[in-house]
């Protein structure tokens, strides 16, 4: 049986600043950590759960409001990768012929403009870490999703 002295110093870990690092580096020994991860939690409306086996290890366990797993979202790939955009920033899906979408890439490109707002192209790799994405040889439809999150407006679009 555990006291609550055991449990007070596994709540330790929770405390903004807490380390066990020997040394600060530029990656680790801050402190910076758990602290967050609680305080983001917990302003989700969820727990924070520790269960700590002095010699075994510990489980951590995050319970957030059944109502924030529930999000609408449009799926799509990018190359091997599978991600989900939320919905309420998708205002729409095109079909554009592969010459439009080239002209519309690049740092200088024109805007394209859809139903009264204008949106700048971008690879959707390139949001992701994957860098852009070679645009198929042939001449053929692509698909195009417009994003808004903000005043930002962006068409981030793969085959």
């Amino acid at each position: 049986m555990r006291s609550s002295t055991d449990e007070e110093a596994v709540q330790l870990i929770l405390e903004p600043g807490f380390s066990t690092a020997g040394h600060v580096t530029q990656a680790a020994g801050r402190g910076v950590g758990m602290d967050v991860v609680a305080t983001e939690v917990k302003k989700l409306g969820g727990g924070l759960f520790i269960d700590s086996t002095y010699g075994k290890g510990s489980r951590f366990t995050i319970r957030l409001p059944f109502t924030l797993a529930i999000s609408q979202a449009l799926i799509v790939r990018v190359a091997e990768e599978t991600y989900a955009l939320p919905l309420a920033t998708v205002e729409g899906v095109v079909r554009l012929p592969r010459n439009i979408v080239a002209r519309h890439l690049g740092k200088d490109a024109p805007l394209f403009e859809y139903g009264g707002q204008k949106y700048r192209f971008q690879h959707l790799g390139s949001f992701v870490g994957l860098g852009a994405t070679r645009l198929p040889d042939s001449d053929v439809s692509m698909s195009v999703v417009l994003i808004r999150a903000g005043e930002h407006s962006t068409a981030p679009g793969d085959r």
